[in-house]
């Protein structure tokens, strides 16, 4: 991390492109808050630096941090 603008390598490159990836479908899902940060990531994915992966992780603890949202299931009764 002390190395914020050195660039990653082609491994480090795969995983944050997945996880931008799954970050972008999140917010396309219902989750507008990470759009900004997937799609700030996304324009930055051929020349990402250590930085990038610091930004996605810090947006993951986030959401991780925040997951404790409610389903509520109703029950629909056929009509014939």
């Amino acid at each position: 991390m002390s190395q914020k603008s050195e660039p990653i390598t082609e491994k480090e490159k795969a995983s944050l492109w997945s996880t931008v990836y799954q970050l972008n479908w999140l917010g396309k899902e219902g989750c507008i808050t990470v759009a900004g940060t997937a799609s700030l990531l996304a324009s930055r994915l051929e020349q990402s630096t250590v930085e990038d992966i610091a930004i996605a992780n810090a947006a993951v603890r986030s959401l991780k941090g925040t997951a404790a949202m409610t389903l509520k299931f109703w029950k629909f009764i056929a009509m014939d």
